[in-house]
């Protein structure tokens, strides 16, 4: 295998500026690990090869002629998310009724990678409307895992984690609302960085967000190294005036050491209980962490067992588009139609579509309910800062077991996306890294911070991955 497919993008990077490998052989690399794995993987839905290849020579060119000011990551690949702009392309989110949708122009993420000198390969696959956690739509089918073509690679970013998963993009752009990033990332044996709500603008992403919602639900990167997050976030994470939710600190750089750090963990919910390689991720983690110089403590924030009724309970009072109205985008989604529709395979939406719009339609009902969820998770907001402080992470599951399989065996196993979507309407930053693996599939954990802790969060992560190895590729394992 071409070891250009093991090297983060920051190494790719130092490489092509040392000329010690060229743009065009960095890409044409990558695009034939596309071509050679996505029969099987269906993660990239719009290549764009010819393009890619253009930009890789324009990019050979400007180094011939030594130009001073060359962009940190000229020459590097990357994929995006199907959600987001990139003009010219579809911009479907999986809905049938989008996919003539065309973008006029990139997403703000987008244009800023472009800008810092990365080559988009094409956009990749999510989940119809980007709401579940398998990776399967009527628009382009369904995405399979990096490690096995009868396992879910995760979602909403299901198909940037199993493309990054399986060697073909070093870095990509996802987006998070309850572990899309981070379940991707954990299910494929690759790094992504949930940030903090209000760092990183989602203009150009499909649905636009609006209040709270915009601060719970995030774009972020997923890479095949924590040292690559680290590295373009500063790059992402800056305003662009257009989406007012972006109110962060500058991004700001800071050396910290183990023993500067404190460290709690836990393994188990209360919700799903973990299996034995997840619990051992965890507690192993926070081990080897005692043994650099941290401190290290076991703690479970209160109220956990509750994180799918917090979870949901924010995203229905987030003052954000209705869920209902983001399938029937524009149109009129007439639910106890579609469901009559379903059993005989004529309607245009998934099961999962159809739960989750019964469900919020249920939670709209319940006004007392949702106080009370809303306390709690105010609640658990307060003491997970006030535990951690500016310099204390929280270690855990992303979630319970490693990647289940396709279909009926993944919807028994939904409710182990809390150990990640608890977090999002809370703003914390979150960090996941691989481990290791279970039974011949990935498993890792997350590193969680208080509010824009984000460098914290990653600092930590990188340091598990210096001592378990981090992303080992598919063709590594089998050997």
């Amino acid at each position: 295998m071409n070891p250009l497919l093991e090297l983060s993008a920051v190494e790719l990077a130092a490489k092509i500026r040392a000329r010690e490998v060229s743009p065009v052989e960095v890409v044409e690399t990558h695009v034939r690990r596309i071509e050679e794995v996505n029969g099987r993987l269906n993660a990239v839905v719009r290549p764009l090869f010819s393009a890619a290849h253009a930009e890789a020579r324009a990019a050979e060119r400007r180094l011939a002629a030594r130009e001073a000011d060359l962009p940190p990551f000229l020459g590097v690949p990357f994929t995006s998310k199907e959600h987001l702009e990139v003009r010219g392309l579809p911009n479907t989110g999986g809905l049938v009724r989008r996919r003539n949708v065309v973008a006029p122009r990139d997403a703000t993420v987008v244009a800023r990678m472009k800008e810092a000198g990365f080559v988009l390969l094409g956009t990749t696959n999510v989940p119809e409307g980007l709401t579940w956690y398998e990776c399967y739509n009527k628009v382009y089918g369904r995405t399979s895992n990096a490690y096995s073509a009868r396992h879910t690679p995760g979602g909403s970013s299901g198909g940037e984690g199993a493309i990054i998963g399986a060697g073909g993009s070093p870095i990509g752009i996802g987006g998070d609302m309850g572990g899309s990033i981070r379940l991707p990332a954990f299910f494929n044996g690759i790094a992504g960085h949930k940030p903090s709500g209000g760092r990183m603008p989602e203009t150009g992403a499909w649905p636009g967000a609006r209040g709270l919602i915009a601060r719970y639900k995030v774009l972020g990167p997923m890479a095949r190294r924590v040292s690559d997050l680290r590295a373009v976030m500063p790059i992402l994470a800056r305003p662009d005036g257009k989406d007012l939710s972006v109110d962060g600190p500058s991004w700001t750089e800071e050396s910290l050491s183990p023993r500067d750090v404190r460290v709690f963990f836990f393994d188990d919910n209360g919700v799903m209980r973990p299996s034995a390689g997840v619990s051992s991720a965890v507690r192993e983690s926070a081990a080897a962490l005692g043994r650099l110089g941290c401190a290290v403590e076991p703690w479970r924030p209160t109220h956990l067992e509750r994180g799918f009724q917090m979870w949901a309970n924010a995203l229905a009072q987030s003052g954000g588009p209705k869920f209902n109205d983001v399938i029937a985008d524009g149109g009129e989604l007439d639910l106890l139609r579609e469901w009559l529709r379903w059993p005989v395979r004529r309607s245009a939406h998934t099961f999962p579509v159809l739960a989750l719009a019964a469900l919020e339609k249920a939670i709209a009902k319940a006004p007392k309910w949702g106080k009370q969820m809303a306390d709690l998770r105010h609640e658990m907001q307060r003491e997970i800062e006030d535990k951690l402080g500016p310099n204390g992470v929280l270690v855990c599951p992303v979630f319970h077991r490693a990647a289940p399989r396709h279909g009926l065996h993944a919807m028994l196993h939904f409710l182990g996306f809390t150990y990640s979507g608890t977090f999002n309407p809370l703003e914390l930053p979150s960090t996941a890294v691989p481990t290791g693996f279970d039974d011949g599939l990935p498993v890792g954990v997350q590193v969680l911070g208080a509010r824009n802790r984000d460098v914290l969060t990653l600092t930590v992560a990188g340091w598990i991955e210096q001592v378990f190895g981090g992303w080992r590729p598919p063709w590594r394992l089998s050997a």
